[in-house]
This record gives structure tokens, sequence and C-alpha cells, in this order.
């Protein structure tokens, strides 16, 4: 009965959504540590997902509260801990 509470709160909460102007289209536009890039890179990471687009630079950007929905498999935990 919980959960099921949880989840209804969840859905009817007003989420107010972003989209930054210009996603981000390589991680070679991020200014990472080259050591992170070059771990990127031989992970033969090219392309960030449309997630990762959207979320990196804005919490490169400075300390922010997000919330990021995405699939499974999309690469929110890169998008959240990439940043760190």
């Amino acid at each position: 009965l919980r959960a099921v509470h949880r989840r209804e709160a969840f859905e009817s909460a007003r989420i107010p959504q972003r989209r930054i102007e210009n996603p981000l289209r390589t991680f070679a536009e991020l200014d990472l540590n080259p050591l992170l890039s070059q771990a990127i890179e031989e992970m033969g990471f090219e392309t960030p997902t449309p997630i990762q687009a959207q979320a990196l630079p804005m919490l490169l950007a400075g300390p922010t509260d997000f919330l990021g929905l995405a699939a499974t498999g999309t690469g929110k935990t890169v998008a959240f801990g990439l940043p760190l």
C-alpha cells in the first residue's frame, strides 16, 4: 500500500522541465580532466545519449538539483557520475 501511495504521489508531481538550448554533441566538447577524457574514449563512448546530452552541461555548470527520467540502459549513471 505504501509503495502505491508513493508511486501516485510521484506520478502526480509537477516537475518543471528545462531543456538546454545547445545539448552536448560529443564528449570531446566537455572540459574534462585529460585522464577522464581518455577513459571515455577508450571505452568507446563517442556520442552522448539524449539524457547525457541534456544532463551533463547542466550538472557540470555547478551545484544544482537535478531529476532526470530516462529508461534503463540510456546512460543515466554516466550522466550523474561523470560530474563527480
